[in-house]
């Protein structure tokens, strides 16, 4: 799913230096500015879906490792001090 997501990325990239292009040489149309927006649309709405909560699915090891944290006590937990001390 990150290559798609990268992939989708790149060619969104590549959209926007073609419009910036078209721009700098002065002889875009509105046609042409049109596709890329909708193109853009498109790629930002397939982007969209990648993000959305309701389209992601956690692998098992992740359940699993959610379900072993929710059943440690709060008390067991490191405080963010104790984090902060370690790592900053």
């Amino acid at each position: 799913m990150f290559l798609t997501y990268y992939l989708n990325f790149i060619s969104l990239e590549s959209y926007i230096n073609e419009l910036i292009h078209y721009t700098n040489m002065g002889t875009v149309t509105l046609e042409q500015v049109n596709e890329n927006i909708l193109a853009l649309k498109e790629e930002i709405d397939e982007i969209k879906s990648y993000i959305e909560e309701d389209n992601m699915e956690l692998s098992d090891d992740i359940k699993i490792k959610i379900e072993e944290s929710r059943k440690t006590p709060i008390s067991k937990m490191k405080t963010q001090e104790e984090i902060e001390k370690k790592f900053l």
